[in-house]
């Protein structure tokens, strides 16, 4: 229905299927399609009942992520509340820094271990984790690689870009 019905029903608020027939927009067809929801509707307005409220937006999980991260929470603390796998929240939160779109934090990763990441990733670039972790000693994980490896690619890119201006 148009906007110009619905406003005459709500002014007019029709206790009948012939109150419904003097509304401007509604003629038999539609009176006979809808007519009695409208009316039950109606009667609900009149006893008190309202619109439920509309439900909280949910975030998309970048942005709730992005959310959790300035609320000052962990990446294990994000993925307890999210319900997922660390390398999950790991994998989206390298993708975002490696965006611009969040620092990247030296708390996620201890800087020491940091360092030896760095010096492994110039031996052997930035494109291939395997390649990084081949050079580390076992200990390190893929998750540390990640998250050093957006960092990098991150400062890359924003020396590039600094470069350039």
């Amino acid at each position: 229905m148009h906007d110009t019905t619905l406003d005459a029903i709500c002014q007019i608020l029709p206790k009948s299927r012939q109150d419904l027939l003097l509304v401007p927009g509604i003629g038999e067809r539609k009176a006979e399609l809808y007519g009695q929801q409208i009316l039950d509707a109606l009667k609900q307005f009149r006893g008190g009942a309202r619109a439920l409220a509309t439900p909280e937006k949910k975030l998309k999980p970048a942005d709730e992520t992005i959310a959790l991260i300035e609320e000052g929470k962990s990446l294990d603390e994000i993925a307890q509340i999210r319900g997922r796998r660390r390398s999950t929240i790991v994998s989206m939160v390298s993708d975002l820094v490696a965006r611009g779109v969040i620092p990247y934090r030296t708390s996620w990763v201890d800087q020491e271990r940091q360092k030896r990441i760095e010096e492994a990733c110039v031996i052997a670039g930035l494109e291939k984790y395997g390649a990084i972790k081949d050079v580390l000693p076992p200990e390190f994980t893929y998750d540390e690689i990640r998250l050093v490896v957006a960092f990098l690619q991150r400062k890359s890119d924003t020396q590039s870009m600094t470069a350039a201006q």
